[in-house]
């Protein structure tokens, strides 16, 4: 069962007992106590498993980056999430670090973080390969993103290190795209 199920399977179970609670005594406020110690409960027993909530209390206020999760977490937590790390880790083997393989890479992006680039719902974000320059490589980002400019060019950095191993740096071409303003789109 997944965690989404498991929620809202606990959600319901827990509003039948506040029903039961508020009828049996009479009292809003048990009621009200039924239900702020079910959401604590549940909370204390399902949101560990998510991602965002299986780091340190002191990280929860910082967003979850890409480099922060490792495969072996990912899959061991038998994630159902759509993550770049998951996707990627089985069936591809490494590519050397030339330019097509670069730019290969950088279109099978568009597929595997399809989130980045959904061009369903407006979103017209481009990543383009700018330079190989050794083992650092430089990006032009064009359009616009559903996530920060700086989030797309670390899942992209991501994504071509683990398929590119010999990538020591992804680098932006230019400071100014990572600028996330509408003058930028």
């Amino acid at each position: 069962m997944g965690n989404d199920e498991a929620l809202t399977r606990c959600l319901l179970s827990l509003a039948m007992v506040i029903i039961i609670v508020g009828f049996s005594t009479h009292s809003f406020k048990k009621m009200l106590v039924t239900y702020f110690v079910g959401l604590v409960g549940i909370s204390g027993v399902l949101l560990p498993d998510w991602e965002f909530f299986d780091r340190d209390v002191s990280q929860w206020t910082r967003p979850v980056t890409v480099d922060g999760i490792s495969p072996t977490d990912v899959l061991r937590r038998g994630s159902t999430r759509r993550s770049p790390v998951v996707t990627i880790s089985a069936g591809l083997k490494p590519l050397d670090l030339t330019e097509e393989n670069v730019e290969t890479v950088l279109l099978d992006a568009r597929a595997e973080l399809a989130q980045l680039f959904d061009g369903s719902v407006g979103i017209t974000g481009q990543a383009e390969l700018a330079e190989v320059d050794g083992p650092y490589v430089k990006i032009r980002l064009k359009g616009k993103f559903w996530h920060t400019r700086s989030m797309v060019l670390a899942r992209l950095e991501n994504y071509l290190k683990l398929r590119i191993p010999e990538i020591l740096e992804v680098d932006i071409e230019d400071e100014k795209m990572l600028d996330d303003s509408p003058a930028n789109f």
